[in-house]
This record gives C-alpha cells, sequence and structure tokens, in this order.
C-alpha cells in the first residue's frame, strides 16, 4: 500500500503518468513525485522548514509546476 500524502494546501501537477504535488513531512516541507496509476513514490526532495498558522494549520500551500523536464515549487523558505 502506498503512503498517505502529508499534510499541505497543495494540489497535484499531473504530467503523464507522475503526479507532483508538496506536502508536509514531520519538520521537512516535500516536493513529491507520485506515480499516478500506483501512488508509489518516485522521487522526493526535502527542506527543513515547516510552515504551520492557526487559521490554515500546517504545510506548504503552493502547488508545483512543470516545465519541460524541470518541477518548480514555492516553500516558506529562502534557499
Amino acid at each position: 500500500m502506498a503512503p498517505a500524502v502529508g499534510p499541505g494546501w497543495s494540489s497535484f501537477a499531473v504530467i503523464g503518468n507522475r503526479a507532483c504535488t508538496q506536502e508536509q513531512r514531520g519538520d521537512e516541507e516535500a516536493v513529491v513525485c507520485y506515480d499516478a496509476a500506483t501512488g508509489r513514490e518516485v522521487w522526493a526532495h526535502m527542506d527543513r522548514t515547516k510552515f504551520d498558522e492557526p487559521m490554515g494549520g500546517v504545510g506548504p500551500r503552493a502547488t508545483p509546476t512543470v516545465v519541460d523536464d524541470k518541477v518548480y515549487a514555492f516553500g516558506p523558505k529562502e534557499i
């Protein structure tokens, strides 16, 4: 069984059979790519940061976008 997506307000950017999103995993924010057919994680990029606000809760607020073969995402940490 595939793991559940973590907290956040991100939607999915779907490209072919891949679905990319952002989610919170403990103290790390993740940009994650899943296989759309199986739900299995293909890859993940982690940044040690956590966005949390009283009204909306924990997790990223942006949806990744894909241009050509690159995934772009905004998070709360400047890197």
